[in-house]
Order: structure tokens, then sequence, then C-alpha cells
């Protein structure tokens, strides 16, 4: 009895050790503080719209989840305009990451809300055409809850967050069209990428980290299928002061740009290239009266697992 006692209280020991130190190693990669509170946001003059009627109030990390089972949270500008149509921005998960985690490795909350974007943090799911297209239900969720302007929907993510942000983009059976994504680490190369026909007019601000072993070069391999998807002049691309290489002369004046960070594939890079400046440029307030919807290649298929998801 003794015997097994002290096995087991060795046991419990080792595994608090091991918690402590992947605690201590992970945390240098997430963002803590204030980062992660609400901001306000300055409306100015902006009057009330009559398609906002009835909308939802302010929310602070507010727990949701869709018909579905799917999680996330959501988090509006501190002083909150229920009655003016706001810009949302997804950030979508790496694998196993809840929306809690989610938030803390990209620490966009703060930066969003202050500049008047409504943001969701959305926990992860097993990865396949079906289940990233099920995924789409959660925007579409927030549009008919709160006072969100369809024309400007915004995905970002890293990892398999940023193989959702793009795949949502491409997939033929998506219905939202976002204004622009600025996916992070993504699992999509050239190969995958072949498979799918160009959107329609979407920015896209590529991230990708030197040392992404995981994922490796499949930054640059994206980057050059959308500038050339969107007949930019791949000759005159250039690195400019933000350290992004900007891909110029674009059709419909969309803005391609690779933005390289250091560090390996768990880093998110965008504390240094950040999403919600890049969105800013895009954003529109006026509020439309349905999403845009673009015709896409019916018989595209990706190369994500095919495999049925279930959400607990």
């Amino acid at each position: 009895m003794g015997q097994a006692l002290k096995a087991t209280h060795l046991y419990y020991l080792f595994l608090i050790l091991v918690c402590g130190i992947a605690t201590v190693y992970f945390s240098r990669y997430l963002v803590f503080g204030a980062p992660l509170e609400q901001a306000s946001f300055d409306y100015g003059h902006r009057s009330a719209s009559e398609q906002c009627k009835n909308k939802a109030g302010a929310a602070d990390h507010q727990a949701m989840k869709t018909e579905s089972g799917l999680r996330y949270t959501l988090t509006t500008p501190k002083n909150f305009r229920p009655d003016v149509p706001h810009p949302l921005v997804v950030v979508w998960a790496p694998s196993m990451a809840g929306s809690w985690l989610n938030e803390r490795l990209t620490g966009l909350t703060r930066r969003a809300t202050g500049k008047g974007f409504i943001i969701a943090h959305v926990a992860s799911v097993r990865l396949s055409t079906r289940a990233i297209l099920e995924l789409e239900t959660v925007p579409r969720t927030i549009i008919d809850r709160w006072c969100v302007n369809p024309e400007a929907i915004y995905y970002t993510g890293h990892s398999d967050g940023g193989t959702v942000a793009m795949a949502l983009t491409l997939l033929p059976g998506a219905k939202i069209q976002p204004r622009a994504i600025a996916p992070s680490a993504m699992g999509m190369d050239a190969t995958a990428l072949a498979e799918f026909s160009c959107p329609s007019a979407t920015d896209v601000m590529i991230l990708h980290n030197v040392d992404d072993t995981h994922f490796p070069g499949f930054g640059a391999e994206a980057v050059r299928w959308w500038a050339a998807c969107q007949h930019c002049d791949l000759a005159a691309a250039t690195r400019q002061t933000d350290g992004c290489i900007h891909y110029p002369g674009c059709a419909r004046d969309v803005r391609i740009q690779y933005c390289e960070g250091q560090g390996g594939h768990i880093r998110w890079p965008g504390t240094r290239h950040d999403p919600i400046q890049f969105f800013l440029k895009t954003r529109q307030w006026q509020l439309a009266e349905k999403p845009s919807v673009v015709a896409k290649k019916t018989s595209a298929t990706s190369q994500i697992d095919e495999q049925p998801t279930t959400y607990k």
C-alpha cells in the first residue's frame, strides 16, 4: 500500500513538473493583460441605421455556441452602439485550441475593438471540407444577431486557423466572401491552391515565419498564387518599410502582400505585421443589404481530409 501511494505521488509530481515546464515554454508565445481587453471606439457623428433594429447589444468575451455546437467568444467595442453597422473580424483557431487560447495567441482584441470592429475568436475543430464549411455558420450567426456590415467581413487565424481563413475564401460552397484575409502559417501550398478558381476582389495578407518547418515555404507559394490569379505585376514586387513584400498593379486594385516573421511554426507573426491595420484600409461602414456571394469552381476540391466532424 505504501509503495503504491509513493508511486502515485511521484506520478503526480512528475505530471505537475511537465505541465509547469510546458506552461513556461508556451507562455512566451501568448499575450496577457491589456491587449485582451475591450477598447472604446470613437463613433463620431454616425447616425443610426434602420437595418440595425432589434440587434444585440454590447458583448465582452461573451461565450457563444451555434446550433450545431461550434463554440466562440464575441467582443464588441466597450461603448458599442447596436444601431450602427460594424465590420467583423473572425479569428480562426490553431489545432486543438479553444477560443481562450486562440485569443491569447493572437492578441488582437483591444486593437480590433478600439478601431470599431466586432471580433470573434472561434474554437478549433478537426478540419475537413465539410467542417470548414460548417464553420461559416459562425459569422452568419453573428451577422444575424449583431449589427454587422456583411460587406466588411475579415478572416485571420494561425496554423489551422490560417487554413480555415484561406479555405473559406476559396471553397465553392462558402457563401460569404470576406473583404480581406490575413492567414498565418496556413497549410495550403501551391498544389492545393491550384485546384481553386480565383475569387473576386479580396485583399490578402499572407503571414508566415521564415523558420516554419511544419509548412516550409507554404506562405511564399501561396502569395505567388494569389498575385498571379489577381494579375499583379510579379516582377515589380518590392519589400516596403513595413517589412512586407507588396505586389502592385493587381486587378480591381486588390492588395496582395507577403509578410515574413522570425521564428518557427508556433509563433504568431502578427505582433509585428498587424492584420487589423491591413483590414482598416479596406473597411466599409455603409451597411449593405446582403452578403456578397462569389461564383466559385463547383468542381474544385481541397486536399483537406474529408472526415466527418462532430462538435461537443
